[in-house]
């Protein structure tokens, strides 16, 4: 059974970056001493819809007003990194040239040290594009996989932890399918759930170990696989091992596809993981076989479009987008795709090949 279940990439419209954002980056940090209380390591980017000369985040302990836990200078770039916190909760305020923005909540729901990665925009009408891939059913393993027989209270308290997720408390959803782990450590759609709630809290080393037990536990199912290589590629955003990171996602959509060649998420997927490589000409027939076998597939047609943008092929770039709307008359990020068209445009006619 196939649905759209909310696991998102969203795609900056950055002209001159046209860059794909692939949600937060987290990885694992290194164990807490027994006798102190873990720690945890935030990183992230700032962006705004205006220019600001410096940018300073401040964090502090939601439960004491006006003391700052700790702070930093955010980088040309807009990465910023924060170290050494030991709560779940914060309030984040960012000055922009010296003007306090709104604050923002900071929660941490990773499995103690870890390092997170969390972003934030300031300004109006965030530029992104959003999209939903579709997912085997997470509780349904192989018809010839043996699965557990499972408890009532076991499959009382997940259906608790499914209702906590569907009412938007990933926090309730967490602590409730972590507690039936030792319970049930062979039942396939708690793993798989879990990974898909560290994965929407921006938890991607979490969300591996999760993914790669599912894998274990139903091999012949080409899903785990790619729940997998996608948590390894949001993972390997600005890390120093990105390289090796997407290697190893680029191996698992191999065994998903060796299972389902048909499958077109899988090649979006490598597409991605190409392009992150900077091995354009690989990504760009990822995509293209995407959409042989989905041809409306926006994910893969707004990424081949990036892709063009960033080879300033403006035509190819026009055409993909122009398909995509073609496609989706009615999609929610028309006008941003309209805009985007503008811009490629305007390229496209200033474009002087002398």
């Amino acid at each position: 059974m196939m649905g759209y279940k909310g696991v998102m990439f969203s795609l900056a419209n950055r002209m001159s970056l046209c860059i794909v954002s692939l949600f937060l980056m987290v990885t694992l940090g290194h164990a807490a001493d027994a006798q102190t209380l873990p720690t945890f390591v935030v990183r992230g980017r700032i962006t705004t819809s205006f220019p600001a000369n410096s940018i300073r985040v401040v964090v502090e302990d939601p439960k004491v007003k006006g003391v700052t836990v700790a702070e930093t200078i955010v980088e040309e770039d807009g990465s910023y990194e924060l170290s050494n916190l030991t709560l779940r909760t914060y309030k984040v305020i960012t000055w922009l040239d010296g003007k306090k923005q709104d604050s923002k909540n900071l929660e941490i729901l990773c499995r103690p040290g870890t390092v997170m990665k969390k972003s934030f925009f300031y300004g109006k009408n965030e530029p992104s594009f959003t999209f939903y891939f579709p997912l085997d059913d997470p509780e349904v393993a192989d018809v010839q996989e043996i699965q557990p027989i499972l408890s009532a209270g076991v499959m009382k308290e997940f259906r608790k932890g499914l209702e906590e997720s569907a009412n938007g408390n990933l926090k309730g959803a967490i602590q409730r399918l972590e507690g039936l782990l030792v319970k049930a450590p062979e039942f396939y759609g708690l793993h798989t759930r879990l990974g898909m709630l560290y994965e929407q809290s921006g938890c991607y080393a979490d969300a591996e170990i999760e993914f790669s037990r599912a894998g274990e536990l139903s091999p012949r199912s080409s899903q785990p696989l790619l729940n997998l290589a996608r948590a390894q590629i949001q993972g390997s955003e600005g890390m120093p091992d990105m390289r090796e990171i997407l290697g190893l996602a680029l191996q698992n959509l191999t065994r998903a596809l060796a299972l389902k060649p048909t499958s077109a998420v899988a090649h979006c997927l490598a597409g991605t993981a190409y392009e992150r490589s900077s091995s354009y000409g690989e990504a760009e027939q990822s995509f293209k076989r995407a959409l042989d076998l989905d041809s409306e597939m926006p994910a893969a047609r707004l990424m081949l479009a990036c892709l063009y943008m960033r080879q300033e092929k403006w035509e190819d770039s026009l055409e993909n987008l122009g398909a995509y709307l073609n496609d989706h008359p009615y999609a929610s990020d028309k006008t941003l795709v309209k805009s985007l068209i503008s811009e490629v445009t305007d390229k496209l006619l200033s474009f002087d090949p002398l």
